[in-house]
């Protein structure tokens, strides 16, 4: 590449210069007809040369603004929030939009498009379904379009006039291809104009197009990705995460109790079990429906309730489970006591099965006193649980140290 475009630099210089030279001769022969004629096919060969100058800049510029963004977007490929924010940030500096905002699916559960990062701009209230007219329109038109200028239905009326409103004059679909007759709409990338009066020109589309088919496959990959480590329903953490993720705690925590100088609550990890009681009471009573919505109104209260580097995931139904890193036991049993209260006092609003009060049952267990391995401490708080269900529910249970359970088994 650098060989051909220094060749390209070099050649246009020399063509330059050479045409320089030739009107330089050409403009001191007499005045007459074929000097006349010499002289302005020459000024347009420098001309149309000039032209071709910056068009090869200008392709120079965007091959490297696109070995970036692969660059870019590959070391993004698994982060939502990243390929999004990558993306708004090189359409506003690229082409000098300032206001831009991206549409995609709501979540693994949802069929809905909803504006999920928006830039300069107050989050507009947008939505349209999956399969449905809106976006089977998109899929048709299949290019980036302008807002005033595509030809619409009534129902694409109203979504464009809301377009309209947002600011936005410029739309790029966002779509995976598999093959030639296979298009999933992975979003909308909706941009305001650019700053003065200068719209988008042609190569510029283009541009924006095969930014969009790069974007589109990253956003694929990186919805995959997040359905395999969250749960669909509550978006905690799936079961598969939790194994992983615990495993990689008891190991570094093992590594950790070998060094001498090392702080001391950095050698605990502790678990914490947790399950809804009575729960199959409140869906056989209220319907699916609801125990969904209580499903995930327990994960938003865990999520606000734990620190940002603990670890809530759906263990299985209505089971749940938190991974306290650097967490003693006696700090554990705090923060499950206190997690325990505030879903006791929380109320759960369901929808048509009305508002709903829940509590859980809980068991606690550290590593390493009461297991010294990753399937004894599940074990153990697990048991714990069950323990805290057979005392009353709605309670927590700590699990037995190993030392006492050696000693009771003496």
């Amino acid at each position: 590449m650098v060989k051909f475009k220094a060749g390209l630099l070099c050649g246009e210089s020399r063509f330059m210069g050479s045409s320089d030279r030739m009107l330089q001769i050409i403009e001191t022969l007499p005045e007459g007809e074929p000097t006349g004629e010499l002289r302005e096919m020459v000024r347009g060969m420098i001309k149309e040369k000039s032209n071709l100058s910056s068009r090869v800049r200008r392709l120079d510029h965007d091959l490297r603004t696109i070995v970036e963004l692969t660059r870019q977007i590959n070391e993004k490929s698994l982060d939502l929030d990243g390929i999004e924010n990558f993306t708004m940030n090189m359409v506003m500096g690229h082409f000098l939009i300032p206001k831009v905002f991206i549409m995609r699916l709501d979540n693994d559960a949802s069929s809905r498009f909803i504006v999920s990062k928006w830039k300069n701009i107050e989050k507009p209230s947008l939505t349209f379904e999956s399969g449905g007219k809106i976006s089977n329109r998109i899929l048709e038109i299949g290019v980036p379009f302008e807002v005033d200028g595509v030809d619409i239905s009534r129902a694409e009326g109203e979504f464009c006039a809301q377009l309209h409103d947002a600011g936005v004059k410029t739309c790029i679909p966002l779509i995976k291809r598999d093959q030639e007759t296979t298009f999933d709409l992975q979003g909308l990338l909706c941009l305001g104009p650019k700053i003065g009066t200068a719209s988008l020109s042609e190569s510029e589309t283009e541009f924006l197009d095969l930014l969009a088919r790069m974007i589109a496959i990253s956003l694929h990959n990186a919805q995959l990705y997040h359905r395999s480590i969250f749960d669909g329903l509550t978006q905690v953490y799936s079961r598969g995460h939790f194994d992983l993720h615990l495993s990689q705690e008891v190991e570094r925590v093992r590594r950790y109790r070998r060094m001498e100088d090392f702080q001391r609550a950095a050698k605990f990890i502790s678990l914490i079990m947790l399950d809804i009681d009575d729960f199959k009471k409140c869906n056989d009573t209220y319907g699916h429906q609801a125990g969904d919505a209580v499903l995930r109104a327990l994960a938003q209260i865990i999520q606000v309730s734990i620190r940002a580097c603990d670890t809530v995931a759906r263990y299985g139904g209505e089971e749940f489970s938190i991974i306290l890193p650097e967490t003693p036991k006696k700090r554990a049993v705090g923060v499950a006591e206190r997690i325990c209260r505030e879903i006791a006092a929380t109320i759960v609003e369901t929808g048509d099965a009305g508002d709903l009060r829940i509590t859980v049952s809980m068991g606690v267990a550290t590593y390493p006193d009461d297991a010294d391995s990753v399937q004894l401490l599940i074990r153990e708080a697990d048991k714990a649980l069950y323990a805290a269900k057979e005392e009353g529910k709605n309670r927590v249970v700590r699990a037995p140290s190993l030392e006492s359970r050696k000693n009771k088994g003496k």
